[in-house]
């Protein structure tokens, strides 16, 4: 986890970068890693609105703006600290944030923690604060807040040390971006989308979770499709679409073998809808074990947030262990031959346990969602790298 503290003052050793070293010091101690990156010192040109970067992805002028960019991407938290002058921001950190949030539109800052942080010796803070903001807020930006405004008084680096009372605004602040920075790891990680908020309108409504879940996907896929389309949105809109796919077949065929609960329709047995009813079945059993490889995240975060190494060790290795034995179940079970009907039952064996059968199966489904969590981790790497570039 990572957060960019930027010092937008001309001065790299003074007021400011008094103010972001305490921060600094604050989030590490809460196990973030922060750099300070000096901005304010360098020749940076205003925004002309050119508007090449729509297309480059990247500001026409090559200076710290695209240096910074990258690492803007990659940071968990971003916090934007400059002086007053003449009562507002200190003009060269205005120019270096209207060129980076203008040429860095298309890097996806949701969950992003944002804060601002402003020095002065006597007034123009609160106007100041007021204009960082903005940028943070125009960008769905998560804003950290502080027990007062992020403000800290002196006209000099030693007399910051002096307003105790703003120092420890400062600290609060570092505390809070840490824990908001904590709060969303989960949901950075995985889809947080579909699943989620149907725990959520199902405990409102006192929705069945089954129901609210056929209810959800094409709602989200009309949303999802009108919306930006990156490849893993891609990925995940297909597999939620092959779920879907399936489960409407299983469901629509199996109401037509059907010859007891829904009899009373009179519909013929059709070999055709027995045909799509276990395909829709078998396949369905694949879309949805890779649809759990979507959530997965959530596990491999927990894992990397042990802080002890041996039991880190020992997960991986049983995970390993499921993963290489349920991928041994695969064939060993032949489900290449019931994905494309070559056998048309689930047979049991002779003198087979009722359990092992089960956890073959469970082990099957592990490791096809371990595939696809692979798949969406590769596909979300490649993406964020060529964005970066």
């Amino acid at each position: 986890m990572k957060a960019l503290l930027i010092n937008g003052s001309p001065r790299t050793n003074g007021c400011t970068f008094t103010v972001l070293t305490e921060l600094k010091n604050t989030l590490e101690k809460e196990g973030i890693d922060a750099e300070i990156i000096h901005v304010g010192h360098k020749d940076i040109h205003g925004c002309t609105a050119y508007r090449k970067c729509a297309q480059t992805g990247k500001c026409v002028f090559d200076d710290i703006v695209n240096e910074v960019a990258p690492k803007f991407a990659e940071a968990d938290a971003f916090v934007i600290g400059a002086p007053v002058y003449y009562a507002s921001t200190v003009g060269g950190a205005i120019s270096f944030l209207d060129r980076l949030f203008f040429s860095t539109s298309k890097i996806d800052k949701i969950m992003k923690v944002g804060a601002a942080v402003v020095t002065c010796r006597r007034g123009g803070n609160t106007a100041s604060f007021d204009v960082l903001n903005k940028y943070l807020s125009i960008s769905s930006m998560s804003i950290a807040s502080s027990q007062y405004w992020n403000m800290v008084y002196g006209g000099q680096a030693e007399e910051v040390l002096l307003d105790t009372e703003g120092l420890q605004t400062i600290r609060t602040l570092g505390r809070n971006i840490a824990f908001m920075v904590k709060s969303f790891a989960p949901g950075k990680k995985t889809d947080f989308e579909c699943h989620q908020m149907e725990h959520r309108l199902g405990a409102y409504t006192n929705c069945n979770h089954g129901a609210g879940l056929a209810v959800l996907p094409p709602v989200l896929l009309q949303t999802h499709l009108q919306g930006r389309k990156s490849p893993i949105r891609i990925f995940q809109n297909i597999l939620v679409l092959l779920v879907l796919v399936s489960l409407i077949g299983a469901m629509t065929s199996g109401v037509i073998i059907s010859r007891h609960l829904f009899s009373f329709l009179n519909f013929k047995y059709s070999a055709t809808a027995s045909r799509i009813h276990m395909l829709s079945v078998y396949r369905g059993f694949v879309f949805i074990s890779m649809h759990l490889g979507l959530h997965f995240n959530i596990f491999s975060l927990m894992i990397k947030s042990n802080p002890k190494k041996p039991i880190k060790a020992v997960v991986k290795i049983v995970l390993a262990l499921i993963f290489a034995y349920g991928v041994f179940a695969f064939f060993k079970r032949n489900l290449i031959g019931y994905l494309f009907l070559q056998n048309q039952f689930f047979m049991l064996g002779d003198n087979e346990l009722l359990l092992l059968y089960i956890l073959d199966y469970m082990a099957v489904m592990f490791a096809i969602s371990l595939l696809s969590h692979c798949i969406s981790t590769l596909i979300r790497k490649s993406h964020f790298s060529k964005v970066q570039q």
